[in-house]
């Protein structure tokens, strides 16, 4: 334990430093070797003489043309009016909103260089410099920081947040927390080059990122976290809308007794089901040590899992599985199925609590997932924040912070209304909170739509149930069309874009106020929607305060984000018509218009 103190005590600017220059040298060489082999691969025999010219012409001359001296070139005048193309906006297409944050302080280009009204020395001054001035990122230069980032941490057992601080490396290894990302998220989007050794140094905070062995089912389970975002609006591989990425909570250990299991399941399965004769194994059970390690993996992974699901994936008897699923997972005696251990006796503080999410989205921003244990406190980042803790959140599932879903029944429609405590709260339903109302199941339409519906009202943002829409020219300009008849209240359309903050939206405010189009809408109390450079064709929507308007832009909590999306508000709204949302300075940026 001394021996580890004095080496992370030891580590220091001049350390870092040292082991940078020595993997900076060993890639020098490796370079040049590889070069050296990539020149002598290229070298080839000298090729024969070519033959003299007069062989060439003669040759020629009996297959095409008499001599090189009847060809004449002609020259064709063509008169060609071709009329320009009217300016437009380039648009990256999007799925879903991305995170930007703060756009850089150098500046890509000028804006509008050919536009002399353009104010472009205001402008300027509001970038550090411009990015061209700057050398571009070097790949070859982050595989020394990774590599020497991985030597520091096998040599001196020291945090990446440690060597960061030294600030000796061109790059940072970990980003600002909610902010930007470092080079240890950025390196799993991009392939680099092989390391000389044959099997290159792993950083310990990575080692998770990796798929682990075809053998270890839980490692491979928790290896996916780091490859696809856990959170349910987004499930991307190395995302980057969401750039403090919560890990997934360990099931815990499972406190469900024998009966239990049996009360649980219902209807028998057909895989000779324990139901039938808990006491009466199928026969000769042949198991080896391979299934039982299969087993004990699926139960490290969900404690709460049925024995009739497991007869499926392992291809067992569903009575086998029962008989042998107590050795993989210890319950107390007497089938104690209760509360977990410690939080019977525990008498929380008389805390008031107060929450903000069930309000205007403007007047707070969502929070990740609280990680801490026990109670949520003056110390847990949801009771700071004001908010609910949401699914994810690793505290208690008895936590009383805890947002506890509706229990609407879904024939009632109720959570079309504001009667569900869901919509009522300006979130949509939880496919995991929300059972009654059947937010997770969905059916088939009919043959004439072709589009499977949900059963519950109120999951259209996330379940992506689109009207069908068109983008036209029209009285405004273009404009976005329906081609389908939407009931009041209906989902049309979500309003997709970049995420940035404040500063950025200062920053790009005079550009907008150039153009005299603006796409932002403000999302919530830190962070805006922009959809100029980046969203679907929900940005091609014209707004207004008059009696044309058909819709409403509203903004909903759903799986602890932040969306938007456009919602029908008359009675009957035609095939065919614009979709013009009401003009309200609370959401939509109109100052600059």
């Amino acid at each position: 334990m001394d021996d580890e103190q004095n080496q992370l005590a030891a580590l220091s600017a001049e350390t870092v430093a040292r082991v940078f220059r020595e993997v900076w040298d060993e890639l020098s060489r490796r370079q040049y070797e590889d070069a050296c082999r990539s020149i002598s691969a290229l070298a080839r025999p000298v090729p024969p003489a070519a033959r003299p010219l007069a062989d060439r012409r003669r040759h020629v001359s009996n297959n095409l043309v008499a001599s090189y001296d009847t060809l004449e070139p002609e020259i064709c005048e063509i008169e060609l009016t071709v009329d320009p193309h009217p300016p437009y906006d380039s648009c990256a297409p999007l799925g879903s909103n991305t995170y930007v944050g703060d756009d850089s302080s150098e500046m890509p280009f000028f804006p509008y260089e050919d536009d002399p009204t353009f104010d472009r020395q205001t402008y300027l001054a509001m970038y550090s410099q411009l990015a061209w001035q700057t050398s571009m990122r070097n790949p070859h230069e982050e595989l020394i920081v990774l590599e020497t980032a991985a030597r520091l941490q096998e040599r001196y057992k020291c945090s990446l947040e440690s060597i960061d601080a030294t600030d000796v490396l061109p790059v940072h290894l970990v980003g600002d927390a909610g902010v930007s990302v470092g080079l240890v998220h950025s390196v799993l989007q991009r392939d680099y080059p092989a390391w000389v050794k044959p099997t290159p140094a792993r950083l310990q905070n990575l080692s998770n990122s990796r798929f682990s062995d075809s053998n270890d089912l839980v490692g491979r389970a928790k290896s996916m976290t780091n490859y696809f975002c856990p959170n349910l609006d987004c499930i991307h591989p190395f995302c980057m809308t969401h750039v403090n990425i919560t890990q997934v909570q360990s099931a815990g250990p499972s406190r469900r007794s024998l009966k239990d299991l049996a009360k649980l399941v219902k209807k028998p399965c057909l895989t000779l089901c324990f139901k039938d004769q808990i006491d009466q194994p199928s026969g000769e059970m042949s198991w080896t040590e391979a299934d039982m390690q299969e087993l004990k993996s699926l139960v490290d992974i969900d404690p709460q899992v049925i024995p009739c699901d497991l007869a499926i994936i392992m291809r067992k008897a569903c009575r086998d599985v029962y008989a042998m699923w107590p050795s993989c997972q210890p319950l107390p005696p007497g089938g104690n199925s209760g509360k977990q251990s410690g939080l019977s006796n525990t008498v929380l503080p008389t805390i008031r609590h107060m929450f903000v999410d069930s309000e205007d989205s403007l007047q707070y921003t969502p929070n990740d997932p609280c990680t801490h244990q026990g109670s949520c406190d003056e110390n847990c980042p949801c009771f700071q924040n004001s908010m609910h803790c949401e699914r994810n959140c690793h505290c208690s599932k008895q936590c009383i912070r805890r947002w506890k879903g509706c229990k609407c029944a879904h024939k009632s429609k109720r959570c079309r209304t504001d009667l569900c405590p869901c919509r009522r709260a300006l979130r949509e339903c939880d496919i995991e909170l929300c059972k009654t109302c059947k937010a997770c199941d969905v059916v088939a339409a009919d043959a004439t739509t072709k589009v499977p519906t949900t059963r519950c009202q109120n999951v259209d943002i996330q379940r992506g149930n689109l009207k069908s829409t068109e983008v036209c020219s029209g009285q405004f300009g273009m404009g976005l069309f329906s081609l389908e008849p939407i009931a009041e209240d209906e989902f049309i359309i979500e309003y997709v874009g970049e995420m940035i903050f404040d500063a950025t939206t200062t920053s790009r405010d005079w550009v907008t106020r150039h153009r005299r189009r603006n796409y932002v809408y403000a999302l919530n109390k830190a962070t805006d929607l922009d959809a100029a450079f980046g969203g679907n064709v929900s940005r091609y929507v014209n707004h207004s305060a008059g009696a044309e308007v058909n819709c409403e832009a509203m903004i909903r909590l759903v799986n602890g984000c932040h969306r938007l999306g456009l919602f029908a508000c008359n009675a009957r709204y035609r095939s065919g018509r614009r979709v013009i949302p009401q003009l309200r300075r609370r959401i939509f940026r109109v100052d600059v218009i």
